[in-house]
């Protein structure tokens, strides 16, 4: 009996730090967000040590916005509303009744993958076939190509539109063996 009441408390509790955080990040994060700091003032050292606690941090808010994300799901009034998104996928809005000034939207992402032969097969029977083939670039012979034929390549490459993000993505990777550099 003390066992089940410990376990109500904490759901309750838990239920109370969620809605706290999320006035936090709907009220209080906004305004946090607006400071902007300048990295021109940094050098290499400190803007790398700033990027790898970012990626760090980011790695923990992902992972916690996870947990929070199946917890939010698992709440009685939100699964009253999208009990059956986990089978089909899909979204739904939660209406939260100005519990926060926010309602949610809960959704179960759908990825699709087809048989390539079953389909290629498929598409010699039906008449209607509701599918259409896509080039895909195998880079192996692509560059394969750029070597052994060149003309062939510079034809080919008519068809290639390149699009360069304007935004750098900065990753570490692990140093090369034996101090060289590239």
């Amino acid at each position: 009996m003390i066992r089940d009441m410990i376990q109500k408390v904490k759901k309750i509790v838990d239920k109370v730090l969620i809605i706290i955080m999320m006035v936090f990040v709907f009220v209080i994060g906004d305004k946090l967000m607006e400071d902007k700091t300048n990295y021109e003032a940094y050098g290499l050292v400190d803007l790398l040590k700033l990027k790898k606690a970012n990626l760090s941090n980011q790695s923990k808010l992902r992972e916690e916005s996870k947990l929070l994300d199946e917890a939010i799901a698992q709440c009685p009034e939100v699964v009253e509303v999208t009990k059956s998104l986990s089978n089909s996928g899909g979204s739904k809005r939660v209406q939260l009744n100005g519990l926060i000034p926010k309602d949610l939207r809960v959704q179960y992402k759908v990825t699709k993958s087809w048989d390539q032969d079953f389909l290629n097969d498929l598409s010699k029977e039906l008449q209607n076939f509701p599918f259409t083939k896509q080039y895909v670039e195998d880079t192996r012979a692509t560059k394969k190509l750029q070597d052994e034929d060149p003309k062939a390549w510079e034809y080919i490459e008519k068809g290639l539109t390149t699009k360069i993000n304007e935004r750098p993505y900065v990753t570490f990777i692990d140093p090369l063996k034996g101090g060289s550099h590239e």
